[in-house]
């Protein structure tokens, strides 16, 4: 039979399309090794270093013989089992894979208790004092109106210049009990204004800044009180007036408690034996009541109060005596306490103790002395302020003989 020209046997066609299909099969066989194939056919994976195609036929690139059998089950897949972990003898290197270690245990930073509020320090213009314990106060005993002892012989005859004090006769008394309340005998409290405040008063002879001279007796009072001396007190401010010693109001709140009044504050604080008092008033008519208040209640905690009178003033109430000096000379006589009488040993100074446009106050000397107001040579002591620093020395060398007993 004549074939028309350009056109291939059928039979070739067949063949072709059987290759083809096989080519499709081995190729999805070398994707997919050792899986069951749809319709039956399985395709065996190849040996490790064997030809995928021709190894047997030593024709390379044939492809295999593919058999056409009945489906085969595929194989079961074997259940593992549970081997042991063969414990590493001696001999075994250490692998050098780090063992992961448990992540550390995170612990909540304990709290912190609340910061402390820091106190307030005091002023450095007031020096610390020693706490005391706390005194239960016993009944005062009512104070006696006596009449006054003689002037005492404060220092020799031979000195020129010496104050005029009057002891009174309670003055031992009130000192022996301040002492069973637990009062400092080597401790003495200052009370009043501007001319008490000032630090020309006492003052120097804390810091060492002073000239005894013919007066170096007094040198033992300068040992026996020292610290007392230069103290800021809680009763002497500039412009102080007696009402505001025992007026709560006037306190001053960096140390004294709610509703203590300046004495008692400086009493607790100091627990003084002595009181220098120079106390004045621009209003005589309640000056009476309130040095009569400070005395009563310096009497109560066992502080012996020495009251000075007033130096002349060239203005006020109680110029040149006024109506102040005769109600300290009557108060102090009717408590039997003693009587520190300034004025009367200012008077035959020059210009009677008095700067007049100075504000005032008791004359000092000239600046550029070697001691100024702690000198107690000619010419200083012909100034008012050198005179009282010289006088308040002698009358606590006078408590420390005549009220301590030393």
């Amino acid at each position: 039979m004549m074939r028309e020209p350009g056109r291939a046997p059928v039979g070739l066609w067949v063949v072709a399309v059987i290759l083809i299909i096989v080519a499709a099969v081995v190729q999805l066989r070398v994707i997919l090794p050792g899986r069951p194939m749809a319709g039956g056919i399985a395709m065996a994976a190849p040996a490790s270093g064997e030809q995928m195609y021709g190894s047997e036929l030593g024709q390379p690139g044939a492809p295999p013989v593919v058999e056409l059998d009945s489906p085969t089950p595929p194989p079961a897949e074997p259940t593992p089992t549970s081997s042991a972990i063969p414990t590493p003898s001696a001999t075994d290197t250490p692998s050098a894979t780090a063992t992961p270690t448990s992540p550390p245990t995170v612990t909540a930073p304990p709290t912190m208790p609340p910061a402390s509020p820091i106190p307030t320090l005091p002023s450095t213009d007031i020096p610390p004092t020693l706490t005391l314990p706390t005194l239960t106060p016993t009944a005062a005993p009512t104070p006696t109106r006596t009449t006054p002892t003689a002037t005492a012989t404060l220092s020799p005859s031979s000195l020129p210049y010496h104050a005029a004090l009057t002891i009174g006769a309670n003055t031992r008394e009130i000192f022996q009990r301040g002492l069973e309340m637990g009062n400092n005998p080597h401790a003495f409290s200052k009370v009043g204004d501007s001319e008490t405040a000032d630090g020309h008063f006492m003052e120097p002879f804390d810091l060492g800044i002073y000239s005894l001279a013919d007066y170096a007796y007094l040198e033992e009072v300068v040992t026996y009180f020292q610290g007392s001396f230069s103290r800021q007190s809680m009763t002497a401010y500039p412009a102080f007036s007696a009402h505001h010693v025992v007026d709560p109001l006037w306190a001053n709140a960096d140390f004294c408690e709610p509703g203590e009044t300046p004495l008692a504050c400086e009493y607790r604080l100091h627990r003084p034996s002595f009181a220098l008092i120079l106390v004045r008033s621009w209003n005589p008519d309640v000056y009476p009541s309130a040095l009569e208040s400070i005395i009563q209640y310096s009497i109560e905690q066992g502080v012996v109060p020495i009251v000075s009178t007033c130096p002349h003033q060239p203005g006020g109430p109680w110029a040149p005596e006024g109506a102040l000096n005769p109600v300290i000379r009557s108060l102090a006589a009717e408590y039997g306490i003693p009587l520190w009488d300034l004025y009367a040993t200012m008077e035959p100074l020059p210009d009677r103790g008095v700067c007049d446009p100075c504000g005032d106050h008791l004359t000092r000397p000239p600046v550029g002395g070697t001691f100024g107001v702690a000198d107690f040579v000619w010419p200083s002591l012909q100034y008012g302020a050198t005179r009282r620093n010289l006088e308040g020395l002698e009358i606590l060398y006078t408590m420390i003989h005549e009220v301590i007993g030393e």
